[in-house]
């Protein structure tokens, strides 16, 4: 068969295929897109990137009494480039009694950072905003947000208020440790 033949019979099967399943020629309209451009961004990673990951941890809240709410956001963010960088973060809703706590983890065992980021936060007029300094690649910061006597408002307000992000380097949404594993396994399934 010959490169006319075998265009023709991909294109009359895939025509036939759409017919008899539309949905599923939807589905794989919409999703090879995505994939090949994940796939892309896998393969070639950047030099500059800072992935985070903001999530509640817990959120309980007494039935009784509107003020008495305990909770803990907590935000993860690690430097998994090449590259030391600078990041301002900022939560535009911020209220309550917060207090704030954070500790500074390699990303990986192999992967050790040079030094502890140096981390600043300030708080004004219902905004908290922290910089974290001398990121080193590897590093990883846990930041929580904890509250033993809030509202639910001032719960939901923090946790669903999108939090900014502000770099020169890429900005990718995940955990940075799962972001180091794929990289890895992109590096260990070359050898195969």
């Amino acid at each position: 068969m010959d490169i006319q033949g075998l265009k023709e019979t991909t294109l009359n099967f895939l025509g036939e295929s759409s017919h008899t399943h539309p949905i599923r020629t939807v589905l794989m309209m919409a999703l090879l897109p995505l994939g090949l451009f994940s796939a892309g961004a896998l393969l070639f990673p950047y030099h500059r990137e800072i992935v985070y990951e903001m999530h509640t941890v817990f959120a309980t809240c007494l039935p009784d009494k509107a003020d008495t709410c305990a909770a803990r956001v907590e935000l993860i963010i690690g430097n998994t480039g090449n590259a030391e960088e600078s990041v301002n973060l900022t939560w535009p809703d911020y209220q309550g009694s917060w207090t704030r706590g954070e500790r500074v983890l390699n990303i990986s065992a192999d992967r050790r950072r040079n030094r502890d980021p140096a981390i600043t936060c300030a708080i004004a007029s219902g905004r908290q905003e922290c910089i974290i300094d001398q990121f080193d690649p590897g590093a990883m910061v846990i930041l929580h947000m904890d509250c033993y006597q809030c509202s639910r408002q001032q719960v939901q307000r923090l946790a669903e208020t999108p939090l900014g992000v502000q770099t020169e380097a890429h900005i990718a949404y995940g955990d940075p440790r799962v972001a180091v594993l794929l990289g890895r396994l992109l590096v260990l399934a070359q050898f195969f």
